[in-house]
């Protein structure tokens, strides 16, 4: 099995207790949408869309996200993987409900979703642009910082979200 794009490491209720193996912070009551791009990987920050209802969108450059992908995204997968593997690949199909979980301040998140030529280190201030993580504000000083790199491991970035 491959590895996913991002681990939620600590402050999101993932694993459920009792008698729900799903924790509080995995919603599921919106879609992705039809167009979304695909492969779109778990970690892709999104917002709740307010001109298609039910609906997630990825978040605009230099803004904060609402929401991070919890499943990964992609039409490739046959009906026969989702109904014999959705558990364990936990991924979905564009216009199919989609797992999100809030985007937390104080959390912390490991992740390889990286926007092409960045490379991460220690300290670095991270925004949103194109729907992954770069330390170059893509609004030239206005975007929001939503993130800081504590720690690099195997080229992933641990950050702690702001």
């Amino acid at each position: 099995m491959q590895e996913k794009t991002t681990a939620f490491e600590y402050g999101f209720s993932i694993q459920g207790k009792r008698r729900n193996n799903v924790g509080e912070d995995v919603v599921g009551l919106f879609k992705a949408p039809a167009d979304m791009a695909t492969p779109t990987p778990a970690g892709t920050p999104v917002d709740i869309d307010a001109t298609a209802d039910g609906y997630v969108k990825v978040t605009a450059d230099g803004e904060k996200p609402e929401y991070l992908l919890f499943s990964t995204v992609d039409d490739a997968l046959t009906d026969i993987e989702m109904y014999e593997g959705i558990i364990m690949r936990d991924e979905t199909r564009p216009d199919e409900p989609v797992s999100i979980v809030p985007f937390k301040k104080g959390a912390i998140i490991r992740t390889g979703l990286l926007a092409d030529g960045y490379t991460p280190s220690a300290g670095d201030e991270v925004y949103i642009a194109g729907g992954k993580f770069d330390a170059t504000d893509p609004l030239g000083g206005s975007g929001v910082v939503i993130a800081e790199v504590k720690q690099v491991i195997d080229g992933k970035a641990r950050m702690v979200l702001k």
